[in-house]
């Protein structure tokens, strides 16, 4: 935001990528249609976990949710926004619905985890346990059209790196780039353009320069191509795996899933954003 008077105007972590610049947070509950019925504005420097479980109460407490499940990607319900859920003083009903980051995965998919392609043989879902995740559902879902594309991005995004590193590869070769630092330093401008440095071995002298792919480490990472895991404390009772997992489907940001004496239903994006299918409130 332009101005110096807003008193919540501060500098924090910008979504829009425009450093050193005040900013406002907000978000905005609107119903199945879009309409908002209301807004929520913190601080700009407010801590995503700060707006996340201020947001949650005062839903719960502005419409008078008896139960909330929320519903949300891997960068919205983390591991730090789990916790401070539990540090919600009170009795209330708060479950959640995410999922497991790359790693994580694949330390359920080791040889001796519960994570096994075998599982996918005749249904694409299946459920599985791990004791990281005591008192937790985990829904192991798979998808063969979404291995296609991550493998097709993939390979683009190794091409055009390497597109970068081509021109440096000759320039040092070519005797016109010396020196282990200079070399480094060139290198490091390009190779992650595209995020995928990791996939990359270098060795570097002060009159050389190799790189080559981890083709190991690629396949690995292409084998859980299409696998996505669903984490949630709601018990078999409350959903069934295919329920929620087409639930988390419904939105590319975040859902809120709210049950009380109402049914209510709730779909927020990266703002805290929310949408309700019960009667509309006044506010």
């Amino acid at each position: 935001m332009e101005g110096r008077c807003c008193p919540l105007a501060a500098r924090g972590y910008s979504r829009d990528g425009k450093k050193g610049k005040l900013q406002i947070e907000y978000g905005i509950l609107t119903d199945p249609e879009g309409w908002p019925v209301a807004v929520r504005v913190f601080p700009g420097d407010t801590a995503d976990p700060t707006a996340f479980v201020e947001a949650l109460t005062v839903v719960r407490d502005t419409f008078g949710l008896q139960r909330i499940v929320m519903v949300g990607d891997r960068g919205m319900i983390t591991s730090a926004r789990i916790a401070a859920l539990g540090d919600i003083d009170d009795d209330s009903d708060i479950g959640w619905i995410t999922a497991l980051r790359a790693p994580a995965i694949a330390k359920l998919a080791r040889d001796d985890g519960p994570l096994q392609m075998s599982l996918f043989d005749t249904h694409d879902l299946a459920e599985i346990a791990h004791p990281d995740y005591p008192g937790e559902r985990l829904i192991a879902c798979h998808k063969p059209q979404l291995a296609t594309e991550r493998a097709r991005k993939r390979e683009d995004l190794l091409a055009a790196t390497e597109n970068l590193l081509d021109p440096i590869i000759a320039r040092v070769a070519a005797g016109r780039l010396t020196g282990a630092d200079e070399i480094g330093v060139a290198l490091g401008r390009v190779i992650n353009k595209y995020n995928v440095a990791k996939h990359f071995h270098h060795q570097i002298t002060d009159t050389s320069l190799a790189i080559e792919r981890r083709h190991e480490q690629i396949t690995a990472e292409a084998a859980l191509d299409g696998i996505y895991v669903l984490r949630t404390t709601c018990p078999p009772t409350n959903s069934t795996p295919p329920g929620w997992s087409s639930a988390t489907r419904t939105s590319p940001t975040s859902n809120v899933t709210s049950a009380s004496s109402r049914s209510t239903t709730w779909t927020s994006g990266p703002s805290t954003t929310a949408s309700k299918t019960a009667s509309k409130p006044t506010c």
